[in-house]
């Protein structure tokens, strides 16, 4: 910096001096007087003046550099790695590492103070309640966790897959192109091989956790099954009993309900028949064992048995509600059953055409389990390991300078521009996309190839489309001046490549249909439940009408890897969009600060500033975006973990685990898959509405992230070498180019807005750029 501040120094004295003696002589020379009189030369003196202004504003903003380089060169260094990108993936490293340190703790911890049997532990076993609170919860943190090292790893694998001047060099060498400030994979096969492996760590080892992380900890319900009987009081006392109205193959089951009634009196709980609609109302019954309906609507007093049932689930196979008896009377359905109607009506609750008075349920203690996969844990342990890892080399390994943001590529090209792309000032990303022979690299190589990736790097050369480079006096490579004729509005969305557009919004489409379908798919096989009900299901609510049964394995452990795995495919995709998504409002947003620079003069948004460069710790979308889309993103995740989740289900008979009739299955909820395309088609609709707004200038070419695009508009005035560091403005340059053709680049000096009609091309006669291109 010191160097930079003595050369600058010097520099600016040598051409103030020049600049003080033209002014001098434009002053004390009478001829020069005279010929103020001419309107032409009026305007070369304002020129001139206005170049003296503009130079001693440099020696201005030179002075005021200098005196920022009095720190010592340690601070210096400290401070320059925690700017820009690399405190960005610093703050993503140290969340990471967060993320892991946590994840260890509380496996470590779980598994030493509750044990593992088979992988999985028992982290709580008791109230159902209870468990789905924690349950419910505990996803909502793992979802945020997700998000977080989902940003985390975009952040540092979009800074991984950013060039170095050198690679834009090569690129452009070869008659191709990179992105600048954007993430995507065009960039993988130009940049570095520690930087590709890097990023293709960080992408793979996302794929394990958005497949797996949800299904870390799960609820396992207690399903009851228990027997039913309608009697009348007398049966309360034991003995015989008249079993006329029931069938034979239930007189085991009476006998069993009544023996247990005589055995422990006290274990039955009186309800009365509200209480007991909804005690018995649920899919698994967890509180309660067999239940005594008693009704004394009959004169005999006699012991008899009007009615019996069982409500069992071994089975993915609902052969009706397990509860369906309590509608036996208003309903002919085996899958219907209105709870809420019956509890309204209880005073007139009535099995087989009679009253019942109440009800004795058999108490029972709950056995529904928070539970947790050490594997699944361990899984995600791995990865998150290895995206801490790699974000940390990735923070300590590049020290070459990479172009991250806009910023950065401008200060680069203004520092030394590139002769490849002189003379195309008005050059946008649409050019270099559509081809064909619109720019020749630097060494003037004409490619005769037919592919269209590399169509632009043969340019139209004698200023004509259709010459041959051998036909053309030697050395004029100068492509034809483009007439400015742009007087429409340019939206947002013009800066995103028809590609783009395409894959993200048809995933995106798509990604809705197939919910609105399974949503149709859970809607029909829940048949004739009313809508009401349906939808009364709940948040991840596991309920035997809403299992899927696509002939997947359902016990052991194949059954908890398929059910996770085939549960959390969603979350996977999702995590896709985002990217997607996310790349989507970046590339326009990069357009959009293009484009404010042909309004106001600005300084550089850089990753290491200098000068009059402003630092920046986000890279190409705003904090006001970013979040907001975070968030969303983290929301959509929990909806998905809430909608298609892991139901594991353990069967209990009296008291006692039923270990080959628990299985693992796969639960859908609609409640949540309605939210889900809700919200979905809001976010698409906001990408569509946001890519209809207009750019802040419509002048300035839509360059998007082509680096070609780019760097022809950075061929500033020769004598304006310190432009990179100072704030800039892009338009017409005075004095550059020729009367009839004019010449726009980003530059400290004064601009005007382009005239329409106007030709404009090339840079002033003799520049010479990296690349060594010395003719207009």
């Amino acid at each position: 910096m010191a160097d930079f501040s003595a050369n600058y120094a010097a520099l600016r004295r040598a051409r103030f001096d020049d600049t003080e003696q033209m002014e001098l002589k434009v002053v004390t020379d009478p001829s020069i007087h005279h010929q103020f009189k001419n309107p032409l030369e009026d305007q070369e003196r304002l020129i001139r003046h206005e170049r003296a202004a503009a130079l001693r504003r440099q020696e201005a903003i030179g002075e005021r550099m200098m005196s920022k380089t009095t720190t010592t060169r340690s601070s210096r260094v400290r401070r320059r790695k925690l700017q820009g990108w690399r405190f960005g993936v610093a703050a993503s490293a140290t969340m990471t590492t967060a993320v892991l340190t946590t994840n260890v703790i509380l496996t470590i911890w779980l598994s030493a103070r509750f044990g593992v049997t088979n992988g999985v532990g028992t982290a709580y076993e008791g109230d159902c309640g209870v468990v789905n609170r924690w349950t419910f919860w505990l996803h909502v943190v793992i979802n945020i966790l997700s998000s977080i090292l989902l940003s985390a790893s975009n952040y540092t694998m979009q800074c991984l897959s950013a060039p170095t001047r050198r690679e834009v060099d090569a690129a452009h060498a070869k008659g191709d192109w990179l992105d600048i400030g954007v993430s995507g994979i065009r960039n993988l096969t130009r940049i570095g091989l520690h930087r590709r492996i890097l990023w293709a760590a960080l992408a793979l080892s996302s794929l394990p956790i958005h497949l797996l992380f949800n299904s870390a900890v799960f609820k396992t319900l207690q399903a009851n099954q228990y027997g039913m009987v309608l009697a009348n009081p007398a049966f309360l006392d034991g003995g015989g009993f008249d079993n006329s109205s029931i069938p034979l193959f239930r007189i085991d089951l009476v006998r069993l309900v009544q023996e247990d009634y005589a055995a422990k009196p006290s274990g039955w709980q009186k309800l009365d028949p509200a209480d007991c609609i909804t005690a018995y109302g649920t899919s698994f019954v967890s509180h309660f064992n067999n239940v005594m309906a008693i009704t004394t609507s009959d004169a005999a007093t006699e012991s008899a048995v009007f009615f019996a049932s069982s409500a069992l689930y071994t089975s993915t196979d609902s052969d009706g509600l397990p509860y369906k008896w309590i509608c036996e009377d208003t309903s002919d359905d085996r899958y219907v059953c209105d709870i809420s109607a019956a509890k309204e009506n209880a005073t007139n609750w009535t099995i087989e055409g009679r009253k019942v008075d109440y009800c004795l349920a058999q108490t029972t203690e709950p056995h529904c389990q928070l539970q947790f996969s050490v594997y699944i844990l361990l899984a995600v342990i791995i990865c998150n390991m290895i995206k801490s890892l790699s974000m940390l080399c990735a923070l300590y390994w590049q020290k070459d300078g990479t172009l991250v943001t806009l910023g950065d590529a401008l200060a680069s090209f203004l520092d030394e521009p590139q002769a490849s792309t002189r003379g195309r000032c008005l050059m946008s990303k649409r050019d270099v996309d559509r081809g064909p022979l619109q720019w020749v690299a630097a060494h003037g190589t004409l490619n005769t190839g037919s592919s269209r990736r590399r169509a632009w790097f043969a340019a139209p050369l004698c200023g004509t489309h259709t010459a041959s480079y051998d036909t053309c006096p030697t050395g004029n490579t100068n492509p034809p001046a483009m007439v400015y004729s742009a007087t429409k509005v340019r939206r947002w969305y013009t800066a995103v490549s028809v590609r783009r557009w395409f894959t993200t919004l048809s995933l995106c489409v798509t990604t809705l249909c197939g919910a609105a379908v399974l949503l149709s798919m859970a809607i029909e096989h829940l048949r004739g439940s009313s809508r009401v009900s349906i939808f009364k299901l709940g948040f991840g609510a596991v309920d035997p009408r809403a299992l899927l049964n696509i002939g997947l394995p359902t016990t052991a452990t194949d059954g908890l890897v398929a059910s996770v795995l085939l549960a959390n495919l969603p979350q996977a995709i999702l995590s896709c969009l985002y990217l997607m998504y996310n790349g989507l409002y970046t590339s326009m947003h990069l357009s959009q600060e293009w484009s404010t620079y042909a309004v106001q003069r600005k300084p550089l948004r850089v990753t290491a500033p200098c000068g009059e460069q402003k630092s920046t710790y986000f890279l190409s979308l705003p904090y006001t975006y970013a979040l907001p889309l975070l968030i969303a993103s983290a929301t959509l995740h929990w909806l998905v973990s809430q909608s298609l989740f892991l139901a594991r289900i353990s069967i209990w008979n009296n008291g006692v685990e039923s270990e080959g009739d628990s299985l693992s299955t796969v639960g859908f909820s609609c409640t949540p898959i309605v939210v889900i395309i809700v919200l979905g088609s809001c976010m698409l609709l906001a990408a569509i509405g946001t890519g209809c707004r207009s750019f802040a200038s419509s002048g300035i070419p839509v360059a998007g992230s082509c680096s070609v695009a780019i760097s022809a508009a950075c061929h500033r005035p020769k004598d304006d070498v310190n432009a990179g560091v100072l704030e800039v403005k892009w338009g017409e340059i005075h004095g550059e180019g020729t009367s009839e053709v004019g010449h726009c680049a980003f530059t400290t000096e004064e601009v005007q807005d382009l005239v329409f009609g106007r030709a404009y091309a090339g840079a002033r006669d003799g520049w010479e750029g990296r690349g060594g291109f010395h003719s207009m």
